[in-house]
């Protein structure tokens, strides 16, 4: 009894099959990588604003300018904002929003 192999037409047709399906899967990929970075760059502009307004309210109203100079020391916003954002000083210079 003979067995049958794979021929290299049949091969290769399966192989083209593959490379059409992954062709019509990258846009929709891309789609979805773009929706969970807008998703991502939402959430975090929610956050700063959540963060604003809970400093303001603590401050009778009053925000934090975005740099603020104390003779002897210069005072980056998210010094003042951090806390109310759950960041770590760590994180105040690798702020992204995108």
């Amino acid at each position: 009894m003979a067995v049958k192999k794979f021929t290299l037409v049949e091969l290769l047709l399966v192989i083209a099959v593959i490379i059409l399906l992954a062709a019509l899967l990258f846009p929709a990929l891309s789609t979805v990588r773009s929706t969970a970075k807008r998703i991502k760059c939402v959430a975090n502009l929610r956050q700063f604003g959540l963060g604003f307004n809970m400093y303001a309210m603590e401050n009778h109203g009053y925000i934090f300018s975005y740099l603020h100079y104390v003779p002897g020391d210069c005072i980056w916003w998210p010094n003042k904002y951090g806390p109310y954002m759950k960041m770590q000083s760590s994180q105040y210079r690798k702020l992204d929003l995108y």
